[in-house]
């Protein structure tokens, strides 16, 4: 699925407003979701090389305006911790 040009540009100013107005919040970062779709494996993985090329191309210059803007950007992976979170016994 191809992201539109309009919805692009829809999608830079929303996170342009949000990336201008956190630091009166306090905060320095951004977690944003996604990490095995921006990166390059050096041509390992099956056919999914483009698609990553496309979604660097599309959203790439939204993660370096939080970059530039002095914003730490930090991507998170998907999926939920395969590990049981601590409990204390009785």
């Amino acid at each position: 699925m191809a992201l539109g040009a309009a919805a692009g540009q829809q999608i830079e100013a929303q996170f342009h407003q949000f990336v201008d107005h956190t630091p009166a919040y306090g905060y320095n970062g951004v977690v944003l979701p996604g990490f095995l779709e921006y990166i390059g494996f050096g041509g390992v993985g099956g056919g999914h090389a483009a698609h990553r090329a496309a979604m660097r191309a599309a959203f790439g210059q939204v993660w370096r305006y939080a970059h530039d803007m002095g914003m730490k950007v930090h991507f998170q992976t998907a999926g939920r911790p395969r590990w049981r979170p601590f409990t204390r016994p009785g």
